[in-house]
């Protein structure tokens, strides 16, 4: 089961790539200000806004999806990623139906950085080791 769960992402890694950053940026660009969005402002979840915790969450996959599936470098993934956390939450600065809010982009930032610990805490201990031999 696993094996072809990961045959089929590595099959269509451009598919996949792509619909996540399609997805987040039409989360960022859609109206969704009146979908009740107080009610997330006014959840705390271990003294964390619910709002937060979504944003931080919807960025979490993105070292997965960027590193493990579509294999960018990982100097390349990190930029991106948080070009595309910042601009997810900055291009609401101009769309007049959003609310820009930098504690939502700081939030983005941190479900970036969190995916990259979590992937590097994830892969194998020798998989991680660089030093060299010279003999």
């Amino acid at each position: 089961m696993i094996s072809s769960l990961s045959k089929f992402l590595h099959e269509n890694s451009s598919k996949v790539f792509w619909g996540y950053i399609i997805f987040i940026l039409l989360m960022a660009v859609m109206p969704l200000n009146g979908l009740n969005s107080h009610a997330l402002n006014n959840v705390y979840i271990v003294e964390i806004r619910l709002d937060h915790l979504l944003h931080g969450i919807l960025f979490l996959p993105w070292f997965f999806i960027s590193i493990r599936i579509y294999r960018l470098p990982v100097w390349v993934a990190v930029v991106a990623g948080i070009g595309l956390a910042v601009s997810a939450e900055g291009v609401q600065y101009f769309l007049p139906y959003r609310a820009f809010n930098v504690n939502d982009m700081i939030s983005n930032v941190i479900g970036v950085m969190l995916g990259l610990g979590i992937l590097f805490f994830s892969i194998d201990k020798d998989a991680r080791q660089t030093t060299h031999d010279p003999r």
